[in-house]
């Protein structure tokens, strides 16, 4: 699955989530004029853009980086985590002094400056994954003739058989000596050797 299909679901959280925040701000604050529900009704934009970010970040995350998904995430969380201890050393005085219809829509223009986030990452995904290190087992490249091009050095359907079959070596011993490779002459040596030592 190409990684970038991720977006578009992320792209629908990026916009219902200030969509809720500006909700919650300009209803909030007036008790007397706006029923109790109408402010908690906008949890359910933000709410869903939340978990829609958070499932479309993660979903790219592990397609992009598939084996090394597990260090990824690592990161992300701890970025996230960092991020978020210094939000309660400032919540409560922007919230006292703002008051909070304009605190909540401070925080709605930021969340609407990150909207072209997605946007940027659906347009120009390979480019950007081109450059990690981590990636380029993911990474297509249009062909001018049609169809995808690989890019060079990812792994290629021998690789991916040899895999197969030294797994399965693994898992049973004894078929050691089937599937001879026939290309490397010196993995055949090793299965001899290990067929001989078993045996002994």
């Amino acid at each position: 699955m190409v990684p970038e299909w991720r977006m578009s679901i992320w792209l629908t959280g990026a916009v219902a989530f200030p969509v809720g925040l500006f909700w919650f701000a300009w209803t909030a604050a007036y008790p007397i004029y706006v029923h109790w529900i109408v402010p908690s009704a906008s949890g359910v934009a933000t709410g869903y853009g939340l978990l829609t970010k958070f499932i479309g970040c993660f979903n790219f995350i592990l397609d992009v980086y598939r084996t090394n998904s597990a260090s990824a995430f690592a990161i992300a969380t701890i970025s996230r985590s960092a991020l978020a201890t210094g939000f309660p050393r400032f919540a409560k005085q922007m919230l006292h002094n703002l008051s909070v219809p304009w605190a909540n829509t401070l925080l709605g223009c930021f969340a609407t400056l990150l909207v072209p986030v997605p946007i940027c990452f659906w347009l120009r995904g390979p480019q950007i994954r081109a450059r990690s290190s981590f990636a380029v087992d993911n990474v297509f490249f249009p062909n001018q003739g049609g169809g995808d091009k690989k890019q060079e050095g990812a792994p290629n359907d021998r690789d991916v058989a040899r895999a197969d079959m030294e797994i399965g070596r693994a898992v049973h011993p004894n078929i050691s000596g089937r599937g001879r490779d026939e290309g490397r002459p010196e993995m055949n040596a090793m299965d001899s050797d290990s067929t001989v030592v078993s045996s002994v």
